[in-house]
């Protein structure tokens, strides 16, 4: 996806790319990069193994802040192949953010509002939450990355397939998706192949979190694949959850499709499928209700005589007619 960000000659603006992890070769892969790219190579700069003349004191920030200046008439995109990669070379956090801060900054300065900073993050690096949090910007569009298998496996294993022709899954399906994906099941489930999952780089899922519309903080779900036209013409297009290969095969397996997801829920009929009938006919039903049950018979059922207490005198009772209160004048 990086990749094909860099590949985009048809995108406006300008991009400039800090690489840290990966050499402009690398990330340009079998194509080349656009030229509206301006690359910043700091691979070769590793604290404690440098020389005096690449001293780690110049710092990649007087670089990037000096091509953003250059640029500022322009639509800018900041790209920083690994932000944790200079966390683990200043060896602070806090630098960091301070750092993304003032990206942020410099961009701000931009004459276009459409400007941005990408940072493409793993799942657990201890910078997400600081970065994510609105203290670094009230604005974020956040993609986390997920195995279609992941989506398979939370529909089978608790029917809530999710909306196939639509990005917004129901309250219920989210209710299970966020929990099992804050537990990392989905990499749990890729590593180990259960249930045939395996890591695969031709399609995959995004959740899509956006922070600072009208809206607040509004979540989707959609698809991505990879159109292949060959080696050198590949390019990752967005396509809705039910198109990919996997979520096809496992609507299949729960005898759910597309157009049945679409349509109103009707009421389950649970004596379907039943090798016996428990429905009755008409005639059935009218000899059913002309029964007469053992409780309303014994309420329909008046007693003439009145209610009187029969007491048969065991041998040890004591049963003198005298009154023992009889002196007493009460």
């Amino acid at each position: 996806m990086v990749r094909h960000l860099l590949w985009n000659e048809a995108q406006e603006g300008h991009i400039i790319c800090l690489a840290f992890n990966f050499t402009p070769a690398e990330l340009a892969g079998p194509r080349s990069i656009s030229q509206k790219t301006t690359m910043l190579d700091w691979t070769g700069h590793i604290p404690g193994y440098e020389d005096g003349a690449t001293a780690w004191n110049s710092s990649p920030r007087q670089s990037i802040f000096d091509a953003i200046e250059k640029k500022l008439d322009q639509s800018l995109t900041i790209l920083i192949d690994s932000v944790d990669t200079f966390r683990s070379d200043i060896e602070s956090i806090s630098s960091t953010c301070l750092f993304v801060g003032e990206i942020l900054e410099a961009l701000s300065k931009s004459q276009h509002s459409t400007s941005r900073l990408v940072l493409p993050i793993p799942s657990h690096s201890p910078l997400l939450p600081h970065l994510t949090s609105t203290s670094i910007s009230q604005n974020l569009t956040l993609l986390v990355l997920h195995s279609p298998y992941f989506i398979a496996h939370i529909s089978q294993s608790y029917l809530t397939p999710p909306q196939l022709d639509s990005a917004h899954p129901s309250d219920k399906f989210w209710s299970l998706f966020l929990p099992a994906a804050q537990r990392g099941e989905g990499e749990k489930l890729v590593l180990s192949g259960e249930g045939g999952a395996y890591r695969q780089m031709h399609e995959g899922i995004v959740e899509v979190v956006i922070r600072g519309g009208r809206k607040g903080v509004e979540r989707t779900l959609e698809g991505w694949r990879v159109k292949d036209a060959g080696e050198a013409n590949r390019s990752v297009e967005a396509c809705l959850c039910g198109d990919l290969e996997v979520i096809k095969a496992a609507a299949a397996r729960a005898g759910v499709s597309a157009a049945k997801s679409s349509e109103a829920p009707t009421e389950m009929d649970v004596t379907h499928g039943l090798s016996f009938n428990l429905a009755l006919t008409s005639s059935q039903a009218e000899a059913k209700s002309k029964v007469a049950l053992p409780y309303t018979m014994a309420a329909q059922q008046v007693s003439s005589t009145p209610a009187v207490i029969h007491y048969d005198p065991d041998s040890a009772d004591d049963m003198d007619d005298e009154d023992p209160d009889e002196d007493l004048d009460l």
